[in-house]
């Protein structure tokens, strides 16, 4: 996952490390670094398609290839 600048990856369902191993910790406002740096969190929406196709039916669905 990259936020700006920064590169991270999973480390537990809470925390991530950066590129350099620097566990952050995910919180509801934040991501929090080791020495108290905050990156503030980005928006989303947690979506289900069961939820999304009883609206939408005619969706269809984009597969891409491998990556």
């Amino acid at each position: 996952m990259k936020r700006g600048a920064q590169r991270f990856r999973g480390q537990t369902r809470d925390a991530l490390l950066d590129e350099q191993g620097r566990p952050w910790k995910a919180t509801e406002e934040a991501l929090v670094g080791p020495a108290g740096e905050r990156l503030p969190r980005l928006a989303g929406e947690l979506a289900y398609w069961f939820g999304w196709f009883a609206f939408f039916p005619q969706t269809e669905v984009y597969g891409g290839g491998s990556r």
